[in-house]
């Protein structure tokens, strides 16, 4: 038996094709979109020689060393 039209909805997928996991990965890898426990979602990030610079979707820059790593949500 179909559903009535006024209790019909178009369905919808959360599910998307990247597939994400906890890595530990160097600071200067990660890309926008990527969480980081303690400091958020990545905004953008700026990567020179002698340090890395990541600015938080709260809006929040914390500059990092060559070499950091962090724990990330990244794509796989």
């Amino acid at each position: 038996m179909a559903i009535p039209k006024p209790f019909s909805r178009p369905s919808v997928s959360l599910a998307d094709d990247v597939k994400r996991d906890w890595q530990s990965v160097p600071v200067s890898t990660l890309l926008v979109g990527d969480v980081v426990p303690g400091y958020g979602r990545v905004e953008s990030i700026d990567t020179y020689p002698e340090e890395t610079h990541v600015t938080w979707k709260n809006g929040d820059l914390t500059i990092f060393a060559p070499g950091d790593t962090v724990t990330a949500f990244v794509k796989v």
